[in-house]
């Protein structure tokens, strides 16, 4: 059993490690979708969306490991230089996730508003559009 004892405390570590990694890029995606849905570029912000939701899904399963990896044996069989450094990696985590939740509030008022835009735009070419002699409807008196 000893042998499981030592795995234990690394695997917890490089889960704690991969924790923050994911955090991390998934930031810097919710930063960077933020001009595909200023300017409403719809096939940008479908392939940052799957991004996203791609890490989330990893982000969920390593939080779920590390939750089945911590037990209170664990925590006797953690040298000190480990103790140390998995205080140093729940400090960073903590910190990278009160900023993946400020961008996360920027994001959604983001997608808030274009929203709007897109109803707006929605009403005005559903107002804009006339029937024509045909019966169809045409935009080009308009354009």
């Amino acid at each position: 059993m000893p042998s499981t004892m030592a795995a234990q405390p690394t695997t917890y570590v490089d889960l704690l490690e991969r924790q923050l990694e994911l955090s991390r890029l998934l930031m810097v995606e919710l930063c960077d979708s933020k001009t595909a849905i200023a300017t409403l570029d719809l096939r940008a912000i479908e392939q940052q969306t799957l991004r996203q939701e791609s890490i989330c899904c990893e982000l969920a399963f390593v939080r779920e490991e590390i939750a089945r990896v911590e037990s209170p044996d664990l925590r006797l069989a953690i040298d000190a230089t480990t103790c140390e450094k998995l205080a140093s990696l729940r400090q960073r985590i903590a910190e990278a996730e009160q900023e993946l939740t400020r961008a996360n509030r920027v994001q959604e008022a983001l997608v808030r508003r274009s929203r709007r835009s897109i109803n707006v735009m929605v009403n005005v070419f559903s107002t804009c559009s006339v029937e024509s002699v045909d019966g169809s409807r045409s935009l080009a008196r308009y354009i």
